[in-house]
């Protein structure tokens, strides 16, 4: 559904069907089991991409991510003992966003910044600033709403989105 490879070299974010019609199809199909159920949904492509420091391409996944949250809310919003919880496993490549600076040097040292990429509805701009390639132990956010979302709060090691989970899914005798 998408080809990594560097920006403007046959780079390729084109899935035949896009997140959210994924995210609804399946919460329409989940939706009949009357003991609940779980669902983990993916945007891959903002890691893919980020390997790349492929900044247009990471904001496109991104965007696609957005979309299918706005589904499950609107699902949640008929059905509010549905909990999501948003997350990453991981951050990738260093990003960072800051503002477009046309005096910046670009490029230098280990880090490589792109952009300007221009904010919707406004007349602002703002620049992906790269360190790595690879992934990093960069802590990443964790948000959740619904029923139990309060566990959710505060900074934690990484394998606490499982034991919650874990914990919440455990069968009730």
């Amino acid at each position: 559904m998408f080809q990594q490879h560097p920006e403007g070299q046959g780079d390729v974010y084109n899935p035949v069907v896009d997140l959210a019609t994924m995210t609804s199809k399946a919460l329409n199909t989940l939706d009949k089991n009357k003991t609940g159920f779980f669902l983990m949904i993916e945007e891959e492509g903002t890691d893919e991409f980020a390997h790349s420091n492929n900044g247009a391409r990471v904001l496109q996944s991104m965007q696609q991510l957005e979309k299918a949250v706005a589904v499950a809310r609107a699902y949640q919003a008929t059905h509010p003992d549905t909990l999501i919880v948003v997350t990453g496993d991981h951050e990738t490549g260093g990003l960072s966003v800051e503002e477009n600076d046309a005096t910046d040097e670009s490029g230098t040292g280990i880090s490589a910044e792109e952009g300007p990429f221009t904010i919707h509805g406004s007349d602002r701009a703002f620049t992906i600033d790269w360190t790595t390639s690879g992934h990093t132990s960069v802590d990443v956010p964790v948000t959740a709403a619904g029923p139990l979302a309060n566990r959710f709060t505060g900074k934690h090691a990484n394998t606490y989105v499982h034991d919650v989970l874990a914990q919440i899914l455990a069968p009730r005798h």
